[in-house]
């Protein structure tokens, strides 16, 4: 089992401590992350392992549930090096924003991955592949559901506002 803080509807943790498969009562939400990597114009996507329970098989995000005690940044460095074997420093990891989906709050970080490109590795037993995509890729995968639905308002949220974040990298 792996436990998850509990949020309410304006995303403040309530002190509950719950598994996160749930069972969640109307307005309980926990705490994800989506990290988002980018390559001069190319996006670092990974195919989920047939061995997931949600979504096997199909293309999604780095990412994953925020464990109980832990921030979204703690959280995004650890599954960034639990899924792709990169470990990278807090300061390389940029917060976006976030977006409500039914039960979680997603918390939305960009990693500029100039010095990444050809180092990433993976571990092969929660991902099959990963991949460098265009954006017209990624749309071509949402569009075909091949890839988890439900990260793609991450997806606009970076890439829409790609010329203002690259203020702040």
């Amino acid at each position: 089992m792996e436990f998850v803080d509990i949020y309410n509807e304006e995303k403040q943790n309530t002190g509950k401590i719950i598994d996160k498969y749930g069972p969640f009562n109307g307005g309980e939400y926990y705490l994800t992350t989506h990290i988002w990597i980018r390559f001069k114009k190319l996006w670092l996507i990974q195919k989920r392992s047939c061995n997931r329970t949600n979504n096997p098989n199909k293309w999604s995000v780095t990412g994953g549930a925020v464990k109980s005690g832990e921030t979204s940044l703690q959280a995004a460095r650890r599954e960034l090096f639990e899924e792709l074997r990169i470990r990278l420093p807090f300061k390389q990891f940029k917060f976006i924003g976030y977006y409500k989906q039914k039960y979680s709050f997603v918390d939305v970080y960009l990693v500029d991955a100039n010095n990444l490109y050809s180092d990433v590795d993976f571990n092969k037993e929660e991902v099959a592949d990963i991949k460098w995509c265009t954006e017209e890729e990624i749309i071509s995968k949402y569009n075909t559901t091949e890839l988890v639905q439900s990260i793609y308002p991450g997806f606009q949220m970076v890439n829409n506002n790609w010329d203002k974040i690259q203020n702040i990298l």
